[in-house]
């Protein structure tokens, strides 16, 4: 049991680390153009939510965004 909540733990966390990159390469893409557009308040709106994402839990959708096996690999690095 507790190496089924181990990868559960692993792979919250890696999706975490996937995930915040890529809004922060979002945000630097996009900060010149909604600041011109909306002004500096909606970019440290957008800045926030790359922030919140770090300290929310896994978020949960129907169809999986990495498409890993986490199992299989961490079961071959034991062998």
């Amino acid at each position: 049991m507790i190496p089924a909540i181990l990868n559960a733990d692993f792979s919250h966390a890696l999706e975490t680390l996937l995930a915040v990159p890529v809004l922060i390469l979002g945000v630097l893409t996009l900060r010149r153009t909604v600041s011109r557009q909306f002004g500096a308040g909606v970019v440290c709106l957008i800045w926030a939510i790359a922030v919140v994402r770090l300290f929310l839990p896994p978020l949960q959708t129907p169809v999986s965004l990495l498409n890993f096996d986490l199992t299989a690999i961490t079961r071959g690095a034991g062998t």
